[in-house]
């Protein structure tokens, strides 16, 4: 391993990997609470605005698949 990576290079991984690292752990409690928040959320909207939730969100959605392929 010594002969074929230089110790500069091997620093450099490093730095890299704990970056990455750092980030994944920022990021891992909103992966787990996002979910709840969005059926939370959507709950709430749907006992307020009744029926016309419905209609919103499928245009919404509509919206983002008419979006992606554009």
């Amino acid at each position: 391993m010594k002969d074929k990576a230089k110790s500069g290079e091997i620093i450099n991984f490093i730095q890299v990997d704990a970056h990455r690292l750092n980030q994944l752990m920022n990021i891992t409690p909103s992966l787990i609470t996002i979910p709840f928040q969005i059926i939370s959320y959507s709950y709430m909207l749907f006992k307020f605005f009744g029926i016309s939730f419905i209609f919103g969100l499928v245009t919404l959605i509509i919206s983002f698949v008419i979006n992606f392929y554009f």
